[in-house]
């Protein structure tokens, strides 16, 4: 268990939950297991136009996309679309469960009990309806934020002004788009912080750990905010390298798209490993603090 010190500052605590994982790599176990996954639907989906998943995938591709993107080089454009609408499903039906083995295996390791991985995974799949709820609810207000900003997008399409302050907002709307999803997604997270660990750690029910998870953050959120949006930045350039279509306009392989999909499984992995690791080291020392 790092000092108690620590709690209240961002970086000694990403650097406490960075030097856990390095010494106790079993917590990056259950986020291996969903980066495997991940793995596993993206070769799924890079062989769907390819014989003999085309004979399932192939009339899907054709009446959903077109016949060109049965065929190189759209065949990646497929594979980046089609990855991106399994990640909300993947997200709360099998993250979920396995960000509850995380914390759990955290909250075992600093509090010095025996762990059996076979007992932890029993535990977290007895608590699997609350937090597939509890993960639920951050997707459906990051939907509810991207519905609302596609109202946005729209009324500023309509601005006709090629100067001025009202083509200025203009762009501020369109181009900033990505970077207004980022900060929101990074907002959602915070608010929703503690929800999973109060679910596994102290056995509450998704509606009950909300209550008492908004009571931790009263006194919690800058800290928290600032450990989830240092994280995001690294994950930025990657981020904006995909979303504002760098690689198609600057002619590179198709298959350095495929290739930074699979590097964004791996990053992920390792920035919501250090996120909840931070998170839940963070509510241990505020519970034993009181």
């Amino acid at each position: 268990m790092p000092s108690k010190k620590s709690v209240f500052q961002p970086i000694a605590l990403l650097r406490t939950s960075l030097g856990s994982i390095v010494q106790n790599p079993v917590i990056l176990y259950p986020f291996a297991i969903m980066a495997a996954i991940q793995i596993f639907i993206i070769e799924i989906l890079f062989f769907a136009p390819r014989y003999p998943l085309n004979i399932f995938f192939g009339p899907m591709i054709k009446t959903m996309e077109g016949e060109r993107f049965l065929h190189y080089p759209y065949n990646y454009a497929i594979l980046n679309k089609w990855f991106a609408s399994t990640q909300m499903v993947t997200y709360v039906l099998l993250n979920s469960f396995f960000f509850g083995v995380a914390v759990l295996i955290i909250y075992l390791l600093n509090s010095g009990k025996t762990m059996r991985l076979r007992s932890v995974f029993r535990q977290a799949l007895s608590r699997y309806i609350h937090l597939a709820v509890a993960v639920l609810l951050p997707v459906v207000c990051l939907k509810g934020f991207a519905w609302a900003y596609s109202l946005v997008i729209r009324r500023a399409l309509l601005i006709r002004s090629t100067s001025g302050k009202f083509f200025m907002i203009k762009q501020i709307v369109l181009m900033g788009a990505p970077y207004f999803n980022l900060f929101f997604a990074v907002i959602i997270s915070v608010v929703f912080a503690f929800v999973v660990p109060l679910i596994v750690i102290e056995k509450k029910k998704v509606w009950a750990a909300l209550i008492d998870n908004f009571k931790i953050l009263f006194s919690s959120f800058w800290v928290i905010f600032t450990v989830v949006f240092l994280l995001s930045l690294v994950y930025v350039p990657f981020f904006m390298l995909k979303t504002n279509q760098i690689i198609y306009q600057a002619g590179l392989a198709p298959e350095v798209l495929g290739l930074t999909i699979v590097l964004g499984v791996f990053l992920t992995m390792v920035i919501d490993a250090l996120q909840l690791t931070a998170i839940t080291t963070y509510y241990l020392l505020k519970k034993e603090i009181k």
